[in-house]
């Protein structure tokens, strides 16, 4: 699986929405699923991700999808 980050043009696909729906159900983030990596995409990840004490990354690997992405939001 790729790794999910914001580019220029942005990235699309099935594996963002995957990541869209894990951020909004496990972590009960505010995102849209329209399966676009975006600002508002990254914007919940850097958050997430802050809070966890990762302040450098607005990246998803697929270890971050499914079950084992609750852990990552907790």
């Amino acid at each position: 699986m790729r790794v999910l980050r914001l580019t220029s043009p942005n990235m699309k696909g099935q594996d963002v929405k995957a990541a869209q729906k894990a951020i909004k159900t496990f972590c009960h983030y505010p995102v849209k699923i329209d399966g676009v990596y975006g600002e508002r995409t990254a914007s919940a990840v850097r958050d997430i991700k802050w809070s966890l004490g990762d302040r450098k990354s607005t990246r998803l690997n697929s270890s971050h999808l499914g079950i084992s992405y609750a852990v990552f939001c907790l």
